[in-house]
């Protein structure tokens, strides 16, 4: 019997990820999983939008489940006793190696499952007891720093595309969820893959294909470096030279408050909206606050609140 722990919290870069192999360990977390059934949730039950979305748990196996379901979320939102499964989400991290598995799944952060990410992530689930997903006081606060001159040019932008005059041809292909949410896409392919509108099954990063790896500091400079890689241009900059899959995306970034940092995308359809994917979750057409997309500027994005403009890809793209 063993578990496997997953922080859903990051968009670009892939969550922390690890198991629980001690016979022990495991029989102790499913005895406090059993006594306390209110604390679990089904997986995207509760917050789904840009930052922590939860701490999800799966069985391995089928030895010694008690009763309990294949995989469930912690300290998301849905439980019906939100303390407890905060406090169930806490001890948890106590399991979290101080390096990464053999196969890395937190590549920020050279040092691995740092004490910073631990408590990081701790911080998030104190403040979901306490506070409710989406705040509107930290959207609020968001738009009062928003540059108003930026966002009368990124609105011009916009404006162009519904308009079809802007600057270079571009494609788009209508919101389809179906293929995007299949459960053997969803899980494998992150913003990036969505925002290129590229299946690769590997959570694709900027650049990785082409030898290059974003640095930890993950600002918008850094991860455009790996879009260029790939062959993305900037949007009425550079165009793309004619073929296919001339879509558009934005690119934001930001970080959480003791630092931590990620990137997320978003793809523009012909209908006049704006759709996006955090990670292994659903793709969706709205924002933090539940508001369909219409400009990425201007919608609620949560931590994600560095701009840093419009990136086109093209059919010659390759991505990882």
């Amino acid at each position: 019997m063993g578990l496997c722990i997953t922080v859903d919290i990051f968009s670009g870069l892939n969550n922390p990820s690890w198991e629980i192999r001690d016979p022990d360990r495991t029989r102790d977390c499913v005895e406090f999983f059993v006594r306390h059934r209110a604390a679990l949730a089904d997986i995207g039950s509760g917050f789904t939008g840009l930052g922590f979305r939860g701490v999800q748990v799966h069985f391995t196996d089928d030895i010694g489940c008690a009763g309990l379901p294949p995989a469930f979320e912690l300290a998301g939102g849905g439980a019906q006793d939100p303390y407890i499964s905060a406090e169930l989400a806490d001890r948890l991290l106590e399991t979290m190696p101080p390096e990464p598995p053999p196969e890395g799944a937190y590549e920020a952060v050279e040092a691995g499952f740092s004490h910073e990410l631990r408590e990081m992530v701790r911080g998030e689930i104190q403040r979901i007891v306490g506070k409710t997903f989406g705040d509107a006081q930290s959207f609020a606060a968001a738009k009062a720093h928003q540059d108003d001159e930026l966002a009368a040019e990124v609105d011009e932008q916009v404006m162009t595309l519904g308009r079809r005059t802007a600057p270079c041809p571009w494609d788009s292909a209508p919101f389809n969820p179906e293929f995007w949410n299949h459960p053997a896409v969803q899980p494998y392919n992150n913003c990036y893959n969505y925002g290129v509108n590229y299946r690769t099954d590997t959570m694709a990063k900027p650049g990785r294909k082409h030898d290059y790896e974003i640095p930890a500091t993950v600002t918008g400079q850094q991860v455009a470096q790996g879009l260029f890689k790939d062959g993305l241009r900037l949007f009425g900059v550079d165009c793309q030279p004619p073929g296919g899959n001339r879509v558009i995306l934005a690119l934001v970034t930001g970080a959480f408050p003791n630092g931590f940092r990620d990137f997320h995308f978003y793809r523009y359809h012909a209908e006049g909206h704006w759709s996006h994917k955090q990670a292994a979750n659903m793709a969706r057409r709205t924002d933090n606050s539940g508001v369909l997309i219409t400009n990425p500027y201007l919608c609620d994005r949560g931590i994600y609140t560095e701009w840093y403009g419009l990136f086109q890809s093209h059919n010659t793209v390759l991505i990882k």
